[in-house]
Protein backbone atom coordinates (compact mmCIF):
# COMPACT_ATOMS: atom_id res chain seq x y z
CA UNK A 1 0.00 0.00 0.00
CA UNK A 2 2.74 2.49 0.97
CA UNK A 3 4.89 1.66 -2.06
CA UNK A 4 1.88 1.87 -4.37
CA UNK A 5 1.06 5.38 -3.15
CA UNK A 6 4.64 6.55 -3.68
CA UNK A 7 4.98 5.08 -7.17
CA UNK A 8 1.53 6.06 -8.47
CA UNK A 9 0.97 9.18 -6.34
CA UNK A 10 -2.42 7.59 -5.72
CA UNK A 11 -4.66 7.58 -2.70
CA UNK A 12 -3.82 4.81 -0.23
CA UNK A 13 -7.47 3.83 0.09
CA UNK A 14 -7.42 2.64 -3.53
CA UNK A 15 -4.18 0.67 -3.32
CA UNK A 16 -4.51 -2.98 -4.30
CA UNK A 17 -3.93 -5.44 -1.45
CA UNK A 18 -3.41 -8.85 -3.08
CA UNK A 19 -1.76 -10.43 -0.02
CA UNK A 20 -4.66 -9.41 2.16
CA UNK A 21 -7.19 -10.65 -0.40
CA UNK A 22 -5.56 -14.08 -0.35
CA UNK A 23 -6.02 -14.44 3.42
CA UNK A 24 -8.98 -16.02 5.22
CA UNK A 25 -11.82 -13.64 6.07
CA UNK A 26 -10.90 -13.35 9.76
CA UNK A 27 -7.31 -12.38 8.88
CA UNK A 28 -8.57 -9.83 6.35
CA UNK A 29 -10.72 -8.30 9.08
CA UNK A 30 -7.77 -8.10 11.48
CA UNK A 31 -5.60 -6.45 8.83
CA UNK A 32 -8.39 -3.99 7.99
CA UNK A 33 -8.65 -3.04 11.68
CA UNK A 34 -4.92 -2.18 11.75
CA UNK A 35 -4.62 -0.52 8.35
CA UNK A 36 -5.38 3.03 9.53
CA UNK A 37 -2.91 2.75 12.42
CA UNK A 38 -0.13 1.59 10.12
CA UNK A 39 -0.93 4.31 7.57
CA UNK A 40 -0.89 6.94 10.33
CA UNK A 41 2.55 5.78 11.47
CA UNK A 42 3.95 5.82 7.91
CA UNK A 43 2.57 9.26 7.12
CA UNK A 44 3.23 11.17 10.34
CA UNK A 45 6.33 13.42 10.51
CA UNK A 46 7.70 11.71 13.63
CA UNK A 47 6.84 7.99 13.36
CA UNK A 48 7.97 5.43 15.88
CA UNK A 49 11.51 4.24 15.17
CA UNK A 50 10.66 0.93 13.49
CA UNK A 51 8.07 2.65 11.27
CA UNK A 52 10.60 5.36 10.38
CA UNK A 53 13.18 2.71 9.45
CA UNK A 54 10.64 0.74 7.42
CA UNK A 55 9.38 3.92 5.73
CA UNK A 56 12.95 4.78 4.68
CA UNK A 57 13.52 1.30 3.22
CA UNK A 58 10.16 1.25 1.43
CA UNK A 59 10.70 4.75 0.05
CA UNK A 60 14.08 3.75 -1.38
CA UNK A 61 12.52 0.64 -2.91
CA UNK A 62 9.64 2.68 -4.40
CA UNK A 63 12.11 5.12 -5.96
CA UNK A 64 14.06 2.26 -7.58
CA UNK A 65 10.85 0.64 -8.76
CA UNK A 66 9.56 3.89 -10.30
CA UNK A 67 12.93 4.46 -11.99
CA UNK A 68 12.89 0.92 -13.40
CA UNK A 69 9.33 1.34 -14.65
CA UNK A 70 10.15 4.71 -16.21
CA UNK A 71 13.26 3.34 -17.92
CA UNK A 72 11.01 0.90 -19.82
CA UNK A 73 8.49 3.58 -20.79
CA UNK A 74 7.54 3.25 -24.43
CA UNK A 75 9.12 -0.18 -24.79
CA UNK A 76 7.11 -3.20 -25.78
CA UNK A 77 7.21 -5.69 -22.95
CA UNK A 78 7.24 -9.38 -23.84
CA UNK A 79 4.95 -10.97 -21.27
CA UNK A 80 6.27 -14.45 -22.06
CA UNK A 81 9.62 -13.53 -20.46
CA UNK A 82 8.06 -12.65 -17.10
CA UNK A 83 9.10 -15.21 -14.56
CA UNK A 84 12.27 -16.15 -16.44
CA UNK A 85 14.65 -14.46 -14.06
CA UNK A 86 18.39 -15.07 -14.20
CA UNK A 87 19.53 -17.64 -11.66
Amino acid sequence: MFIWTLVTRGEHLFAPRPLEAAQPTEIQQEWAARRNTAWFQFSRPDPLRHYADLRRLLTNYAQRLARDIDSCAGQIINISTFGNHPQ
